[in-house]
């Protein structure tokens, strides 16, 4: 390796480091303030929670046909904790924590989606 070689290396990688440092700043401390989940059925808004200082809660939305589903908010974060319908896939979604995600439960049509400010990903610019 030339002397060259070595001083191109070594800005190479400290540009590296500085963009890292630059990127992971934004990305792990930015503050989401307006990050509100949506809570409706049949097109209807039951109900909206927004979710940054949101105190812990777990309540139940009834629906048609003694169907229902549990929802429970926590720390930022929104989820289906339970339902009673046959695919459970609305539980299976998890926790909802970024802006754009949902969870929806077909044979209630309950659906959860979260809005605000939305996360930049690697096709954004």
């Amino acid at each position: 390796m030339k002397r060259g070689d070595r001083t191109m290396l070594i800005l190479t990688v400290a540009l590296f480091a500085v963009c890292l440092l630059m990127l992971g700043g934004h990305f792990f401390f930015a503050e989401r303030d307006d990050l509100t989940a949506v809570i409706s059925q049949n097109g209807r808004v039951l109900r909206t929670i927004r979710l940054k200082g949101a105190k812990a809660e777990e309540f139940t939305v009834k629906c048609a046909g003694g169907g229902w589903n549990r929802i429970r908010v926590a720390d930022g974060k929104i989820c289906m904790a339970d339902a009673n319908c046959p695919d459970r896939d609305c539980v299976k979604r998890g926790l909802l924590g970024t802006a754009g995600d949902s969870s929806v439960c077909l044979p209630h049509r309950l659906e959860i989606r979260l809005s605000g400010t939305p996360d930049v990903d690697g096709a954004t610019y």
